[in-house]
């Protein structure tokens, strides 16, 4: 015969462990905690669709986007919620069960839904007020305008840089056996912080600077401009030098980037870089140029990572020698350049400077 195990266990309304639980003379139960199931689900540019039986917190991991659809509003209760949490790196496009998209949450946000009508299959869900949501502006052309905050933000972390500067020019020709080599411009400088809303106020203006001009032949580059936001500037780098006069060695240093300037809010990191020096002499019949890719701060690297590049020539012969592997990111100095046998060569602009702004928004 089947026993039922309730029998022999105690039935109360205060929380105790092995009791069998029951509500109060208010219609209210009580617990230590509830433990709400939990699935985690991996990205694949797919659709997860969720049930009336799927668990409550819905974690969705990967390397791409996905889409979650709430269930049928008609099969569940009111007061059924689910919290759903973004930790692929893609955006997760969450829609209602016709489906209707509700929002696209970046990676790294949360968000709760409740439902609280259930007359239809899309029902109305409600946002929790405890809900964290993030969201990107990004500001990569050089050019000034106006920041203005998301409805909602609480605080902000904002990265920038400054416009590189541009490397120098060769020098002009002096003697047919020698050579000349420029200065790497420097990178811009880089600043990361914090603004809460009230430190940001309505709107803040912004200026991303541009990125600085080589040097013609004979001449020093131009420093990149400031990147400015509200009152915080991250400096732009400075200017490559020149190359010295043809000689058959020399040592040229790179610029550095220019001062940063800090404001109201909490600042993350604040530093300058610095572009390496370029180096070339004569080792028998050949030359050995070693040159800087021109300096980078974390908004900006080379393929290679900023190693310098190295170049053999026989002395007898006229020739350039530049950079490869197209640095990428923003900020960047441009790298250094050398002319060698009576050959000139201009220098290299810098890249513009970059603005990102991650907002942190309550909903």
């Amino acid at each position: 015969m089947a026993t039922n195990n309730a029998i022999n266990k105690v039935i109360t309304a205060t929380p105790t462990a092995n009791a069998v639980p029951t509500w109060d003379g208010n219609a209210n139960l009580s617990s230590d905690n509830f433990l709400p199931g939990f699935t985690s689900t991996a990205s694949a540019a797919g659709t997860t669709t969720l049930t009336v039986n799927s668990n409550q917190y819905q974690l969705i991991t990967g390397a791409t986007t996905q889409t979650v659809v709430l269930p049928d509003a008609t099969t569940c209760v009111l007061g059924t919620s689910f919290v759903i949490i973004n930790e692929s790196t893609g955006n997760l496009t969450i829609r209602d069960n016709t489906p209707t998209t509700l929002v696209v949450l970046a990676t790294k946000s949360i968000i709760k839904y409740t439902l609280i009508a259930n007359g239809t299959a899309a029902g109305t869900w409600k946002i929790g007020e405890d809900t964290l949501i993030t969201n990107q502006q990004n500001f990569t052309t050089a050019t000034t305008s106006t920041y203005t905050p998301t409805a909602g933000t609480a605080f902000i972390i904002v990265e920038m840089t400054g416009g590189g500067g541009g490397s120098g020019g060769s020098a002009t020709p002096g003697v047919a056996s020698n050579a000349s080599m420029s200065g790497a411009g420097g990178p811009g400088g880089y600043l990361k912080f914090m603004m809460t809303a009230a430190q940001i106020g309505a709107s803040l203006a912004y200026t991303v600077g541009a990125g600085g001009g080589g040097g013609a032949v004979g001449s020093n580059g131009t420093a990149g401009s400031a990147t400015t936001f509200g009152s915080w500037s991250a400096g732009g780098g400075g200017a490559g030098l020149v190359g010295s006069a043809y000689a058959a060695s020399g040592v040229k240093s790179g610029s550095s980037a220019g001062t940063n300037s800090t404001s109201t809010g909490t600042v993350i990191f604040n530093f300058r870089c610095i572009a390496a020096q370029s180096v070339f002499f004569q080792a028998g019949s050949n030359w050995i140029f070693i040159g800087s890719q021109g300096g980078t701060n974390p908004l900006s690297f080379s393929y290679n990572l900023d190693s310098p590049y190295y170049l053999i020539a026989l002395v007898s012969n006229s020739g350039t020698v530049n950079g490869y592997n197209t640095p990428v990111g923003y900020g960047y100095g441009g790298y250094s350049v050398a002319g060698f046998g009576n050959t000139t060569i201009a220098g290299v602009a810098g890249f513009r400077g970059a603005i990102f702004v991650t907002e942190y928004i309550y909903v």
